[in-house]
């Protein structure tokens, strides 16, 4: 996209949030709800139906807020700084995408591709990452409390000094991952693949719940199994 376009697109933007903001005195939509019902409610102005891709586009420190790109084409994009708090992205592609301590809280990534996104730093605190591809992404010190990455991928990702507290990994797939000093306080491990993830006896996993179809790395699975309890059939919490 031209420098022209991009400068169009962005102004497209704010003008769309302030009409919204208008029409949503009352209720805000919610963009972890079937995209069906995010398009029902008028809020498509923002999809070119000719195509339009931000792939490489500049938008360090952008106010990307509420917006709404499901699909869109974000590869290698410049996102450094953003704001994307409760912005529609779902399956949109961001491969390689610069999302250095971009503001994420609330948005949907469902099914979004952020292979070998820098997300360094990043916050996507209760981000819907439902079944996106977060493989060799890097989320070194990123904050994803309370995020929800059932059956992502992140095979090989880096999750260094990452906070997941509370965060949902049901049958995500860790495999090879980084958990050096990374935070899984209260997370939820039901079915993960964590089988050859690095440095997972650096990681904090006290109230953590699993299952036993969890997949633990061979050489902690008993001492994490030790110091657990069960509280469910089949389920357990550790417990220190």
């Amino acid at each position: 996209m031209s420098t022209d376009g991009l400068s169009a697109f962005i102004a497209r933007l704010a003008q769309a949030r302030r009409a919204r903001s208008l029409r949503r005195a009352d209720s805000k939509p919610a963009f972890d709800a079937p995209l069906s019902s995010v398009f029902a409610g008028g809020l498509v102005e923002l999809v070119d139906p000719g195509g339009t891709t931000l792939a490489y586009a500049d938008l360090a420190g952008a106010d990307l807020s509420d917006a709404n790109l499901p699909y869109m084409n974000l590869s290698s994009a410049d996102l450094t700084l953003a704001d994307l708090t409760d912005a529609c992205l779902a399956g949109a592609t961001l491969t390689e995408a610069k999302l250095a301590n971009a503001i994420l809280v609330g948005a949907a990534l469902a099914g979004a591709d952020l292979t070998h996104a820098d997300l360094t730093q990043a916050d996507l605190t209760q981000a819907n990452l439902t079944n996106a591809n977060l493989s060799h992404a890097d989320l070194t010190r990123g904050r994803l409390e309370r995020a929800n990455l059932t059956q992502a991928i992140m095979a090989a990702a880096n999750l260094a000094d990452a906070d997941l507290t509370g965060a949902v990994l049901t049958d995500a797939d860790l495999t090879r991952v980084n958990l050096k000093g990374a935070n899984l306080t209260d997370a939820d491990l039901d079915g993960a693949n964590l089988r050859s993830c690095m440095h997972a006896s650096g990681a904090l996993i006290r109230g953590a719940r699993f299952s036993e179809r969890t997949l633990w790395p061979s050489e902690l699975a008993a001492g994490i199994r030790a110091r657990s309890e069960a509280f469910s059939f089949g389920r357990w919490r550790v417990t220190r």
